[in-house]
């Protein structure tokens, strides 16, 4: 769950730099967006049965996952629902101001995340619902000032993210090698470089073995006849950047067991994390 989301500031900045197809930028920059919510709406189901030390059903983790799924899902859709009647608001009373414009576009999302967490349902879901549906909706109606400004307002704030997570990373980097002191150097890259190598076999063998299944039975294909292009198969499967959500997810795990004992090898967890960012 911390180690299979690929991150979404990291990955737009990445292929933002990048020659891609623009269908496969677009595909990898959507794709890490749900992939960021689902695995740590697992991961925040894996820590509390850890941390409590019991054995959790199926059917209480398969139950407790619809809920926050669907509760954050639900609460996204509401609040962008609401922000996007108020801007409408704005802009019938001639108020198409692109500062407040472009500030209701960072309250939003921000407010969907608070009212889904005063719920206890994924506040990271009901952000990306937010901004899912504000996506192709939002531009209706604003100036042209107004868009350029809300456009050249997020790069500024994607780029000082995606620069913060390095920055982060350094400054933790002295405290996880010192917390697996007591490993074997070899062991640990040995462990780095064989979750890599999964995770990539896993992604690639997901991507192609999805691509074709969507090809075969028709699901939405809309290539025409000729099939997948490889080539464009293998960078959607390769382009699997891990940024912030790993390393924020991996520092978020208890120090201490709802027992008070220490939880399990916690530093090898944070470790792994940090070598699957700089692997990728």
């Amino acid at each position: 769950a911390i180690v299979s989301p690929t991150d979404a500031v990291a990955t737009a900045a990445t292929t933002a730099s990048v020659p891609l197809p623009a269908r496969v930028a677009h595909i990898v920059n959507a794709e890490s967006l749900l992939n960021d919510a689902t695995g740590l709406v697992a991961f925040k189901l894996a820590v509390a049965a850890a941390a409590a030390a019991s054995h959790a059903t199926m059917n209480e983790v398969t139950g407790h996952f619809v809920i926050l799924s669907g509760g954050g899902l639900c609460v996204g859709i509401v609040i962008e629902w609401l922000g996007r009647k108020f801007r409408e608001r704005l802009i019938r009373l001639r108020k198409d101001d692109p500062v407040v414009q472009t500030l209701l576009t960072i309250l939003v999302p921000y407010s969907a995340y608070l009212v889904a967490e005063a719920f206890h349902v994924s506040g990271i879901l009901a952000v990306v619902a937010s901004g899912l549906w504000a996506g192709g909706q939002e531009v209706k109606g604003l100036s042209v000032e107004s868009r350029r400004h809300a456009r050249e307002v997020w790069r500024m704030i994607a780029w000082f993210f995606n620069g913060l997570v390095f920055v982060l990373l350094g400054l933790q980097l002295r405290n996880m090698i010192a917390g697996v002191a007591g490993y074997d150097a070899l062991h640990l890259a040995t462990w780095a470089l064989a979750l890599w190598a999964a995770l990539m076999v896993l992604r690639l063998g997901w991507v192609w073995g999805s691509g074709y299944a969507r090809f075969h039975f028709g699901w939405g294909w809309t290539r025409g006849r000729e099939g997948p292009d490889p080539r464009r198969m293998f960078l959607v499967g390769w382009a699997a950047v891990r940024g912030s959500i790993t390393l924020a997810t991996a520092l978020s795990i208890p120090l201490f067991t709802r027992a008070g004992d220490p939880f399990p090898e916690r530093d090898l967890v944070v470790f792994l994390a940090a070598a699957t960012i700089i692997l990728t």
